[in-house]
């Protein structure tokens, strides 16, 4: 019989509780990011589990609070299943993933970690993921960090949503800093505008990856992405009638590669880090770069 081993979840299962509910908690906080919200639907919304079983383990979670599902409404009901459908599309794109456990835990001795308020599990799985570490050791070897897993669902997950709804093309971009140089990778574009690195998501290809590729195109620098900054949509100046693009971005940390001097004699500026709001010319991309800051900082201070 395979086993999906997680010993490191007893730190959550024996360990203190907080006060109230976590699912409440964390759907009323109102910065979904710190709450590892993927994303939120009508009646119930996804949220990355802080202690997984697996990487990328999320759950589908009502708005409700409600230990059983027949206190739940059929639509409530149906939503959470339509949100597991829409996790997996977008994990299998993201990780590549082999098949998925999914279940609920109804109920304190079903081993529902949170019995009060139901929510289904989605795990990734892959062959050969139950291995002899937690198994001898009692330790999980996660392959990334839970902000760079966090980033890579939540605008593959954007991607699907928007693709399905056919009302804007989907793109991605990256604000990139080079910490040797303590700089941020711009580029200008043919109108003379200063932006960040940015392009559409090509088909078969995640956000994740079209971010990278954008970037490496464009201005020469190799990135890894580092966490989510957030997502906006504007018409291509002269294209009134196209249909907008809806671009998620992300922060990464840059290396250069022998393509960058090149770009930098004609379309990638770089930029100090105190002066790169002002130099971004769309009102938008300058709101990006503010919530990107944080993490551009945090850049800095890991490789100092």
């Amino acid at each position: 019989m395979e086993k999906l081993w997680a010993p490191w979840r007893m730190r959550y299962v024996a360990g203190p509780k907080q006060d109230g509910c976590v699912f409440c908690s964390a759907a009323a906080l109102g910065d979904d990011r710190a709450a590892l919200i993927l994303y939120r639907g009508t009646d119930a919304f996804l949220i990355l589990n802080l202690y997984p079983y697996n990487s990328g383990h999320a759950m589908a979670v009502p708005y409700q609070h409600a230990a059983e599902l027949q206190q739940l409404t059929p639509a409530t009901r149906a939503e959470l299943i339509e949100l597991t459908e829409l996790f997996t599309c977008a994990a299998r794109s993201v990780f590549a993933c082999d098949g998925f456990n999914i279940g609920l835990n109804i109920g304190e001795v079903a081993g529902a970690g949170v019995a009060e308020h139901l929510h289904v599990h989605a795990v990734p799985r892959w062959l050969g993921d139950a291995n002899f570490m937690p198994i001898i050791a009692n330790t999980t070897v996660m392959p990334e960090l839970l902000p760079v897993t966090y980033a890579r669902l939540r605008a593959e997950i954007e991607r699907v949503v928007v693709e399905r709804a056919g009302e804007y093309i989907p793109s991605s971009g990256a604000v990139v800093i080079l910490p040797e140089a303590r700089a941020v990778v711009l580029r200008r574009a043919a109108n003379g505008d200063v932006v960040i690195p940015k392009g559409r998501i090509e088909p078969g290809e995640s956000a994740a990856d079209a971010a990278l590729r954008e970037v490496r195109e464009e201005t020469g620098v190799e990135a890894r992405i580092t966490g989510w900054v957030g997502s906006h949509t504007f018409h291509l100046p002269g294209d009134p009638a196209g249909r907008p693009r809806h671009v998620s971005f992300f922060s990464a940390a840059g290396q250069a590669t022998p393509e960058l001097a090149r770009h930098l004699e004609s379309d990638t500026l770089l930029v100090p880090l105190d002066e790169l709001i002002d130099a971004l010319t769309l009102p938008a991309q300058r709101d990006i770069a503010r919530r990107a800051m944080p993490d551009l900082l945090h850049i800095l201070e890991a490789s100092a």
